[in-house]
């Protein structure tokens, strides 16, 4: 069986970021001085990421003003590095072990198996998630759980007619996640972060409109300052 690309890219940061979860610590010859990277301290961070996600086959319904509807499921890939890249931003405030953050993850999918009457279904400029997320640290990793809203670019054309949205809200959007930090200095650290979402988009097409709701895997990999 040939397995999607975007597919094998999040398993192999998953099994990285794993393997670094696996890894015995190494003493540290002043173990107070990293701490903060293995349980933040109070005060904020912020974190940019790289990374692609496998997007779960979800219903896509396209509607057009007298043309009957289209009612499928998609498949979608991400194509990461295609376009505008895929990337992830977070700023955290903490305080004893937990935060408050505000996440935006430049999600982007692309439709695969077009009937006929689509020749171009993109959400590339992207499917992105603006979320607000409550984290924890607990036994050297960090949760995150975040809900928000979708705010698409659409990309489409229908039964030969072309359409540009433009930024606009969609939907409801949720996330669940788990990552790690590793300290590089005193404040800068890495990050690797696995995390699946789930997402409700109603966007425009030409004379109408389509729902397009995604589930997806996300492996990530960042770097993050503390302040």
């Amino acid at each position: 069986m040939r397995y999607p690309r975007s597919l094998v890219v999040v398993l192999v940061l998953l099994a990285a970021g794993c393997a670094c979860f696996a890894a015995p610590t190494q003493p540290q010859s002043d173990p107070a001085k990293h701490k903060h990277h293995r349980q933040p301290q109070n005060g904020w961070s912020v974190e940019l990421f790289t990374g692609t996600a496998y997007n779960f086959r979800t219903p896509l319904t396209i509607s057009q003003a007298g043309q009957p509807d289209l009612d499928f499921t998609a498949t979608y890939h991400t194509r990461p590095f295609s376009d505008s890249p895929y990337y992830a931003w977070r700023i955290g405030k903490w305080k004893h072990g937990h935060a408050w953050e505000l996440e935006m993850i430049h999600h982007k999918v692309y439709l695969t198996n077009n009937p006929a009457e689509v020749q171009r279904f993109e959400i590339s400029h992207g499917y992105n998630l603006l979320l607000i997320n409550r984290a924890d640290v607990r036994g050297g990793l960090i949760y995150h759980l975040g809900v928000g809203a979708v705010v698409a670019h659409t990309e489409s054309t229908v039964r030969g007619e072309s359409h540009d949205t433009g930024y606009h809200f969609t939907g409801p959007a949720g996330q669940a996640a788990v990552g790690k930090r590793f300290a590089l200095t005193e404040k800068l650290f890495a990050t690797v972060e696995g995390k699946i979402t789930a997402a409700n988009a109603r966007v425009d097409v030409a004379n109408g409109h389509a729902k397009a709701p995604n589930i997806a895997l996300h492996g990530l990999v960042g770097l993050g300052y503390t302040f």
